[in-house]
């Protein structure tokens, strides 16, 4: 009888154990969703399965990047690269955590962190757009020593000498046009197409500082040129008639000077080849050209109207090629003045004798290397 009861005895503790484990896991629901965690593939209902989840018993957090036991939610560091998430470009990446260009590539791995076109390991400055080079090697960017220099030099190479018009340190009362102030002067006058053709960041011209048909001198510019092959130079620049309404020829020059230059003259290289001199030149030479010169300016017209185009001659009638010539190295002054309104000028080129102009004025010849002129 007593071996009976201790078997019911047992068999009614085992049943009750059973039902009590039993009851206990299926009242097991984290995320209260009626489904038991036994069962439930996303125990605590934050959309991240079970199995992808870092933190399944948490709803606030489910990646743990660095793996450090702090969700990424609550981690300041998520990668823990020693820079702080807010500071970093690549807060899941510890290998990156800049991208200076903005281009989805960190700079560990981009080969041109500013994106100027010059590789990291050719630029002395590989973080800023604005700066490649450092001639003279005192941390200062050589764009931005232009830019606080009070005195460039257009350097000659291979007897060229090229430069944008607009890049005169002082442009005094000359009107500079760039791509902001484009549309004033386009709705006016020649077709935006045309004027669009200007080169650098924009080009000059007299807007509204009165013709200056016999004297010259009215807001001169200045263009120091440092010249190491010497000998006779051509001179033109890229130019265009801006405002056509009242006729080409009230539009179509303005003055220039080579006072310090050996000789400065017009040639004209007809049957019977003349050549001509500005009034006032300091060489005391003769003759002079048909219409106005004096101290030593000659005005220098262009005929195209329609499209900006390298020219530029003198004298009324049969025109005279603009010649300078540079007899030792050394450092140069060109001076432009105001003669005519709205004569646009781009560009101005000296080509010496030999040099193939038409390769010299295309675009495979860039414009001439600025220096300080220290």
């Amino acid at each position: 009888m007593n071996k009976i009861l201790r078997v019911l005895t047992f068999l009614c503790l085992m049943f009750f154990i059973n039902s009590c484990s039993k009851d206990s896991v299926e009242k097991i629901d984290f995320d209260n969703d009626g489904i038991e965690d036994s069962v439930d593939t996303d125990d605590d209902n934050d959309g991240v399965l079970d199995v992808d989840d870092a933190f399944p018993f948490n709803k606030n957090e489910s990646v743990d990047t660095d793996g450090d036991d702090i969700g990424n939610n609550e981690d300041t560091d998520d990668d823990n690269d020693g820079v702080l998430d807010v500071n970093d470009a690549f807060p899941l990446n510890e290998n990156e955590s800049l991208d200076t260009d903005n281009d989805g590539i960190g700079n560990n791995e981009d080969t041109d962190d500013d994106d100027d076109g010059v590789l990291d390991v050719d630029d002395a400055f590989p973080l800023d757009a604005t700066e490649t080079e450092d001639k003279n090697g005192n941390g200062i960017g050589d764009n931005g020593e232009l830019l606080a220099c009070t005195d460039i030099l257009y350097v000659e190479k291979d007897g060229i000498v090229k430069g944008e018009m607009e890049s005169a340190k002082d442009l005094k009362k000359w009107t500079f046009t760039d791509v902001t102030r484009f549309a004033e002067v386009t709705s006016k006058f020649s077709s935006a197409a045309n004027l669009s053709g200007y080169s650098g960041q924009g080009y000059i011209y007299n807007k509204d500082q009165g013709q200056h048909f016999g004297n010259p001198g009215v807001n001169v510019l200045t263009y120091k040129i440092k010249i190491s092959n010497t000998g006779v130079y051509r001179f033109q620049w890229k130019s265009i008639i801006i405002n056509n309404i009242d006729g080409n020829s009230e539009h179509n020059d303005s003055w220039l000077r080579f006072n310090d230059a050996d000789d400065f003259y017009g040639y004209n290289a007809g049957q019977n080849p003349t050549t001509i001199y500005p009034r006032g030149n300091k060489n005391g030479s003769t003759p002079y050209p048909k219409g106005s010169s004096k101290d030593g300016w000659m005005k220098v017209y262009i005929k195209n109207v329609d499209i900006w185009k390298y020219s530029g001659t003198t004298n009324d009638g049969p025109g005279y090629g603009v010649y300078v010539v540079f007899n030792a190295p050394g450092i140069y002054t060109m001076e432009v003045s105001m003669r005519s309104t709205y004569n646009g000028l781009d560009q101005f080129i000296l080509m010496k004798a030999g040099v193939n102009q038409n390769i010299a004025k295309s675009d495979i010849i860039p414009v001439s290397e600025i220096v300080c002129n220290e």
